[in-house]
């Protein structure tokens, strides 16, 4: 059923039923309904062995308009067979977008880089990991998808994987 927008009577009030209630609303609404929150699931475990080069991943990527700004946030599930490997991460982004993009490790350390610059490295063990890439990215002239990427940091014979359920949560803030 499509939502449509009560008039409200000064000193009366509708009746309430299912229906009714199912149209509250609040001072927010007309605000909240502006507010774009882009939401994209790993629908698959995706692995790397022996490659230390950074790799689009098959699913975390979203698109943008020229001149949006965004704020993203993406929750990586991962894991090595060792710790050898870890795993290093990055995002890109349209020609001419700018931004800074920070990770937050499980060990409650953090660091911040510009996007395109160096790449966050994750510790990775034996044991299933989350990890957070934070970011702001202010989009120049051009359309196209910030793209989540990542590798090995130490290309090793044994499998990385990141894995389903992984997510990016995107809100346009302008």
């Amino acid at each position: 059923m499509p939502y449509t927008k009560t008039t409200w009577v000064n000193g009366v009030a509708p009746p309430i039923s299912a229906a009714n209630l199912n149209k509250l609303e609040t001072q927010y609404d007309e605000a909240l309904a502006t507010v774009a929150i882009t939401r994209v699931r790993k629908t698959a475990d995706e692995t790397v062995n022996n490659s230390d080069v950074l790799q689009n991943d098959n699913h975390l990527l979203f698109a943008v308009a020229a001149n949006e700004v965004w704020e993203l946030t993406i929750n990586i599930l991962a894991l090595s067979a060792t710790a050898t490997p870890d795993l290093k991460a990055n995002i890109t982004v349209p020609a001419g977008a700018t931004g800074a993009l920070q990770w937050i490790g499980s060990t409650n350390y953090t660091e911040t880089y510009a996007i395109g610059g160096l790449n966050p490295v994750f510790p990775l063990v034996a044991t299933l990991g989350l990890f957070q890439l934070k970011a702001i990215v202010v989009n120049g002239a051009n359309a196209g998808n910030v793209q989540f990427q990542w590798a090995q940091q130490t290309a090793t014979v044994q499998n990385t994987t990141v894995k389903a359920n992984s997510c990016i949560i995107a809100h346009k803030l302008a």
